[in-house]
């Protein structure tokens, strides 16, 4: 499903941390106050045998965060 490189990450000056092309997983630059991050899995990552797509990460769709990491493989 994952449809390679160019739909792993979103690099867009005015989103947070997104991935996946249909924003799989997206982490809004106010997650620590606003609920506005969200995750649909299904797109570019699939969701875990037993999850649906929203519910997977953070146990529903839009969420707060209260901290996050980034990490890049090279």
């Amino acid at each position: 499903m994952f449809q390679g490189r160019g739909d792993a990450i979103l690099d867009y000056s005015n989103y947070g941390p997104t991935f996946g092309s249909g924003a799989d997983l997206y982490l809004s630059d106010s997650c620590r106050t606003q609920v506005g991050s969200y995750s649909n899995l299904g797109k570019s990552y699939p969701a875990p045998s037993g999850y649906t797509a929203n519910q997977a990460l953070a146990g529903s769709n839009y969420f707060l965060c209260d901290e996050y990491e980034v990490f890049y493989l090279a």
